[in-house]
């Protein structure tokens, strides 16, 4: 009994082109050659080529097998490759919670890293939602989730929100009654969630850059008449804070 090098291959379920690279890096012995000078493959070729094919679609190398061909360790090899499958499993797990979030949350939430705890996607300003993916890729998760928290946080204070929606033709007696509704929900705020500079210390790998680019980004964000009512609240919270402190 013997096969052609398509015989072969189709029988063990590999290609032509397979069966002539495991000949040329020495997986696969050479048969001998019949009078026409056509290889003549053996139940041993078919055996050891359907060893190698197997072996390939359990997911070792070539080098790996070549080793065990060798005399290596099929015991810790396999120990190895179900380790391997067991994190592709796991990885495959979060995967189908990421694609299940994205069915609930819509096409925008792809920006996001996977996850974030008690959020509100669609409850987001787009302002929010833009700086919210720019801090994802500066800070850790523990970090990023401080900001949640934080986001959190003010969107639960009417005054905040309305900050939000403040138009750049707002008045100044607008501008003025937002600044002082601020006062109070900013100081709650700030005592109770660590600042951007905190979170850039503690959760970048480079704090100077993200905080920069961070405070960028808001005041990118911000039109005419927000800026203005920014720098009013800070000064109207550090006269406060100098009331406070010389008593």
């Amino acid at each position: 009994m013997a096969w052609s090098t398509a015989e072969l291959a189709d029988l063990a379920g590999t290609s032509l082109r397979a069966v002539r690279h495991y000949h040329a890096v020495g997986l696969l012995d050479v048969p001998e050659r019949g009078p026409n000078g056509w290889k003549r493959y053996r139940l041993e070729h078919l055996a050891r080529l359907r060893e190698i094919v197997r072996l390939r679609e359990l997911g070792l190398s070539i080098a790996k097998i070549d080793e065990l061909v060798h005399g290596g360790s099929l015991t810790a090899a396999l120990a190895r490759l179900d380790e391997q499958l067991d994190e592709s499993l796991r990885r495959l797990q979060e995967l189908r919670a990421e694609v299940a979030t994205l069915a609930r949350a819509g096409v925008h939430s792809a920006a996001l890293p996977l996850g974030l705890h008690g959020i509100d996607l669609d409850a987001l300003s787009t302002a929010d939602h833009s700086f919210l993916v720019l801090a994802g890729c500066l800070l850790d998760r523990a970090s990023l989730d401080a900001f949640v928290d934080l986001l959190r946080a003010a969107y639960a204070e009417p005054a905040l929100v309305a900050f939000d929606a403040l138009p750049a033709e707002a008045d100044e007696g607008t501008r003025s009654a937002l600044v002082e509704a601020m006062v109070e929900p900013t100081r709650r705020v700030r005592a109770a969630y660590p600042t951007l500079e905190e979170l850039a210390e503690r959760g970048s790998t480079n704090p100077a850059r993200a905080l920069k680019l961070m405070r960028a980004a808001l005041d990118e964000q911000n039109n005419a008449a927000q800026r203005d009512v920014l720098r009013r609240l800070e000064a109207r919270l550090a006269a406060g804070g100098a009331e406070v402190a010389a008593r």
